[in-house]
């Protein structure tokens, strides 16, 4: 596989994050922009031993067979619960197909189809993605400007849970995998910047501008999209479902290209990896609850971005004193 640049990484991993933002499934106080903080502020330490890695020392991850399994175990559980929050978000059932069910399958097709174009074709597309999400967040800005009630917005602990947990995810293990020395460093902070930026905004929309709407919604985001306009004679509703469904199709597409990769790296005897990838991820979607789904991550998080590669580092050090 051919190197992602910087730029295309920074990309994958903001666009990653972006879904998990839109389908936060609750407003619940401005605690959750601490918590998001908080969050962030963790992942970047636990990042420390992935930006100090030397030059292809990613590579090992190919290298040794189990740990090629341990990122394809933690890339299903994660692909897994990515469809758990679909089937039940809110913006499916509003596609322009007859049920919720085709929608889903719509969307479903497609994401086998892009996978087994390969990782890099879905880093070529990334930065075009996120140049439309950002035209979409300016939309948002602006619609929002003149409903913004900063009475609304009181600082208080609330949400500092749910905050920290929406902010956990597992897109670094992503920059594990395909990052190297170029990419990594710049790639990574920015990510965790931008990352924390966004969340936070659509807190202090969702709760300045809709207010006690916004909180009594499953999915809080859309209804923040329906109230901020800045057309009065069209709506933008189309354009933020448009971005939504964009914003699925690559997160599913990087976690079963990811899968994929490694597999094949794994077991190079093996073929269809791609739908084999999506297919169990299906299964673990069907037969594990989303609680478990999200423990899981949440756990594997601190082995894979920070464990791993600071054991790499100690054992390339191990080996250069042993040479020496």
């Amino acid at each position: 596989m051919s190197r992602i640049n910087s730029r295309q990484l920074f990309a994958l991993l903001v666009l990653s994050s972006a879904f998990n933002i839109i389908c936060i499934s609750g407003i619940y106080g401005s605690g959750q922009i601490l918590g998001a903080l908080t969050a962030c502020m963790l992942v970047g330490v636990l990042s420390v031993p992935l930006l100090i890695l030397p030059e292809r020392s990613t590579e090992t991850v190919y290298r040794r067979k189990w740990l090629s399994v341990i990122y394809i175990l933690f890339f299903l559980l994660w692909g897994a619960g990515t469809l758990k929050t679909l089937n039940s978000s809110a913006p499916t059932q509003l596609l322009n197909v007859s049920g919720h069910l085709k929608g889903l399958i719509l969307i479903f097709v497609t994401c086998l189809f892009t996978s087994t174009n390969g990782i890099k074709a879905t880093a070529r597309s990334a930065p075009i993605i996120l140049a439309v999400m950002t035209c979409s967040a300016l939309i948002l800005i602006i619609g929002a400007w003149k409903r913004i009630d900063l009475d609304t917005f009181i600082p208080e602990s609330a949400g500092f849970q749910e905050g920290f947990t929406s902010c956990m995810t597992g897109e670094l293990a992503t920059a594990v995998v395909l990052g190297h020395k170029g990419n990594l460093k710049k790639s990574i902070l920015q990510y965790l910047a931008v990352k924390f930026f966004l969340y936070s905004l659509v807190i202090f929309l969702c709760l300045t501008v809709g207010g006690r709407l916004t909180q009594n919604e499953a999915y809080p985001f859309f209804t923040l999209t329906a109230l901020s306009q800045p057309l009065r004679g069209q709506r933008a509703d189309a354009f933020y479902i448009l971005v939504f469904v964009m914003l699925t199709i690559l997160h599913i597409t990087l976690q079963t290209s990811l899968t994929a990769h490694l597999l094949e790296s794994a077991f190079p005897k093996l073929r269809g990896t791609a739908p084999i990838s999506l297919m169990v991820m299906l299964l673990l979607a069907w037969l594990l609850p989303e609680r478990i789904l999200q423990i899981s991550e949440h756990c594997m998080i601190p082995l894979l971005v920070c464990a791993v590669p600071m054991g790499i580092r100690l054992a390339q050090t191990k080996r250069k004193a042993v040479t020496s």
